[in-house]
């Protein structure tokens, strides 16, 4: 099978191979998902990100669906921004000290996570710091919610790719981090939907993912599950 025989469900999308969209293309196909009628060219307007689009952080995507009347929630499992310490804080202890952290941490390589993070917590969002598994993700899934997850590629493709190249190179190639939908899931295999056009037949626009592959990938890169809220 080629790609130009795979049929993709009417909510996907494709972002192009040169861009840094995937977030915002995933923002673009749940709201389809949702029914709500945001195209892509509006969400990047709307996160002042350009045509080509800029990287994006999982708080930043959860804020832009809160704005447009859908509910969220992020479950986070690291401790780069959030320390295990406020786990059991009220919000607003949770506010005060990221507020503090933003501050003393302006060159942290998380910083940008950190103040949508707290920008987040602050327009009603909510956040809970946990080790997730497969089965958290499961649970998620059953209960009607919607994934968006930050990714490490390699690990979901089995190919690394030159930057902004549908192109596969083994050698050259790395990791850059790429979000995914999640929509539901059979045992133990997750349903994707992907926007980067790899040209890998299963690995393209719409495919499964193995439940313990599609957890590493996740957690290697941002530890952040994004759940849309039925």
């Amino acid at each position: 099978m080629t790609v130009k025989n795979i049929q993709l469900p009417k909510e996907h999308i494709f972002q192009k191979e040169n861009d840094e969209c995937c977030g915002p293309c995933c923002l673009a196909m749940v709201y389809k998902i949702k029914g709500k009628n945001i195209s892509l060219g509006q969400i990047l307007k709307d996160l002042k990100l350009g045509e080509k689009g800029l990287p994006t952080y999982p708080p930043q995507l959860a804020r832009h669906l809160n704005s447009n009347g859908l509910r969220t929630k992020l479950t986070i499992s690291n401790s780069q921004v959030i320390s295990p310490a406020w786990a059991n804080e009220v919000k607003s202890k949770v506010i005060e000290n990221l507020k503090y952290w933003v501050t003393f941490q302006p060159k942290h390589d998380w910083h940008e996570f950190g103040l949508h993070a707290l920008f987040y917590l602050q327009e009603g969002g909510e956040i809970e710091l946990k080790s997730y598994g497969i089965s958290d993700i499961k649970k998620m899934l059953d209960s009607g919610s919607t994934l968006i997850l930050g990714v490490d590629e390699v690990f979901i493709w089995k190919h690394r790719f030159k930057e902004h190249k549908a192109e596969i190179d083994e050698i050259k190639g790395k990791s850059y981090g790429h979000f995914i939908v999640v929509t539901g899931y059979k045992e133990n295999k997750f349903s994707i939907l992907d926007s980067y056009p790899t040209k890998i037949p299963n690995k393209y626009g719409s495919y499964e993912v193995n439940g313990n592959d599609l957890l590493n990938a996740s957690l290697i890169w941002a530890a952040t599950i994004l759940e849309v809220l039925k």
